[in-house]
């Protein structure tokens, strides 16, 4: 693995802090919504077909209790989302800090890392499954 820190090239997109103004825009909205009393609660199909939750069930009740400030049970309803919203968090943290800075992080990986990356991730994404399909959400 290397790790670089380079300057940023000019007009090249900024894409963590496009996607953080997006997110800050839906979020709004959500909660607009929340506020209104008029956050649908809709059955996950996947659910409905086989009895077993599909791997974002949770994410409504996940974000109604951050609405709520409850960090643990938001956690509870789906981790594997919780922890990717705190990864969001810091790639958006990134990206207000590079654009200020004007330069950026390049990591490269090889083929190997990616693969084992790649690995790491698969197998998470079953184990938050799996903790969804024990835990009853």
């Amino acid at each position: 693995m290397e790790i670089q820190i380079v300057p940023r090239k000019k007009g090249e997109l900024n894409l963590p802090l496009i996607y953080l103004i997006i997110t800050l825009i839906l979020a709004g909205a959500a909660y607009g919504l929340y506020y209104l009393h008029a956050v649908p609660m809709i059955p996950c199909p996947f659910k409905e077909m086989t009895g077993y939750p599909c791997p974002t069930c949770g994410s409504t009740r996940l974000v109604l209790s951050l609405f709520h400030v409850q960090l643990i049970q938001a956690f509870l309803w789906n981790p594997g989302l919780f922890m990717l919203g705190i990864a969001a968090v810091f790639w958006y943290g990134y990206g207000v800090i590079s654009q200020f800075s004007g330069k950026k992080l390049c990591i490269s990986l090889s083929k190997r890392e990616w693969f084992r990356l790649k690995l790491v991730l698969l197998a998470l994404f079953f184990l938050n499954w799996l903790y969804l399909v024990i835990a009853g959400i």
